[in-house]
């Protein structure tokens, strides 16, 4: 079964929330990374920090509270891209576990789909050995299941 894209942009949409799938654990643990960082930053911003022995990772000894702003600006940035591309997926997880009109059992084999396949990367004849289910209709979830992701992106 091949995916049928209603345009180029589609197409770009779609490869995009796929990749966002496929990076969405990557991402979680950069957000915990970040986090971690940041909060090492502000330990450090109290008035008596303030010296270059507590500045993390070296720095301008002329301005460590210019260059600890300018770092936890990126930091925080970074988080803010980062979250705006896994909230999303999370909340979609947490709908698929929801019944929505689809029947609980295919929400479910979805929601294994979804961690077989971006999550393990595994392959599809794997996949549809696990889930007892043809290439095709794998596939055909895929199809939905970026689809569902787009929304929620707001791509």
């Amino acid at each position: 079964m091949t995916v049928r894209f209603k345009s180029k942009e589609h197409k770009s949409k779609f490869r995009f929330a796929e990749g966002c799938l496929y990076n969405y654990q990557l991402n979680l643990s950069k957000i915990t990374t970040l986090n971690e960082r940041l909060e090492l930053l502000e330990r450090g911003s109290s008035v008596k920090a303030q010296s270059y022995e507590a500045m993390p990772h070296g720095g301008d000894v002329s301005r460590p509270v210019e260059q600890r702003t300018m770092q936890i600006a990126d930091i925080e940035a970074r988080l803010a891209n980062l979250r705006s591309v896994t909230q999303p997926i999370a909340r979609m997880m947490e709908s698929l576990k929801r019944e929505y009109g689809i029947d609980e059992s295919l929400n479910k084999k979805i929601l294994e789909l979804v961690e077989l396949r971006y999550f393990a990367r595994g392959s599809w004849p794997q996949i549809a050995d696990k889930l007892q289910v043809s290439i095709d209709t794998l596939k055909y979830w895929r199809q939905q299941v970026v689809e569902l992701t787009i929304e929620h992106l707001c791509l």
